[in-house]
């Protein structure tokens, strides 16, 4: 054999030893594409989920944080308990601060059911609960300078209840937890009483 011929055999030899093909196949390829965007679709869910806690949590949050500032001894409910002229009206603040109390005090226990610290709520909550219960605060002040206190007191109390009972109701539709959905459910009813009877008053005298 002459030194072209044997070559010419070295040659066809390495081309069969480098002809096994690709190394992964096209089903495998295949299988790796959708592995790829499996992983994908389940990080997009997982965040989309977080995301909704994240919202959920901070509902809990704000409800905590109105019941909190209405309960408050600075908050409408405890400094103007003594200015009222009306004792129908000052009976019916006593049982709201009594509900809104006892609300605080179920919510705090059954926090932790539906991962909520009450120690430490994010501080944007705070401010816009506290923020909406100051402007409450702040008609009442007005209203006492106007001699209008009862009036006013009674008309606003059945408003910002109101507006809590819708809070806690938003907020009870999204609790699977058994024991903040009771403290809510109870609040719920409480309140509920209550705020009827201020956006009653005056009763209407009988004949």
């Amino acid at each position: 054999m002459d030194n072209k011929a044997y070559l010419d055999e070295i040659a066809v030899k390495g081309k069969r030893k480098g002809a096994g093909g690709p190394i992964l196949s096209p089903t495998v390829i295949k299988l790796i594409i959708v592995a790829v965007f499996a992983v994908i679709a389940l990080a997009i869910v997982g965040n989309m989920i977080s995301s909704k806690n994240a919202e959920t949590v901070k509902l809990y949050e704000s409800v905590y944080s109105r019941v909190s500032a209405l309960a408050d001894k600075k908050g409408p409910f405890g400094a103007y308990q003594n200015k009222l002229n009306s004792s129908e009206l000052r009976a019916y603040n006593i049982s709201t601060r009594s509900s809104l109390e006892t609300t605080l005090s179920t919510l705090s226990s059954a926090a932790k059911g539906v991962n909520l610290n009450v120690s430490s709520i994010s501080s944007d909550v705070k401010t816009k609960e506290k923020g909406i219960v100051n402007q409450f605060n702040s008609s009442l002040e007005n209203a006492r300078l106007l001699g209008t206190l009862d009036e006013t007191f009674a008309s606003e109390a059945a408003y910002h209840l109101s507006l809590l009972i819708s809070l806690e109701r938003e907020a009870r539709a999204k609790v699977t937890d058994a024991n903040f959905a009771a403290a809510l459910d109870a609040s719920i009813a409480d309140l509920t009483v209550i705020q009827e009877n201020y956006a009653d008053w005056p009763p209407i005298a009988s004949d």
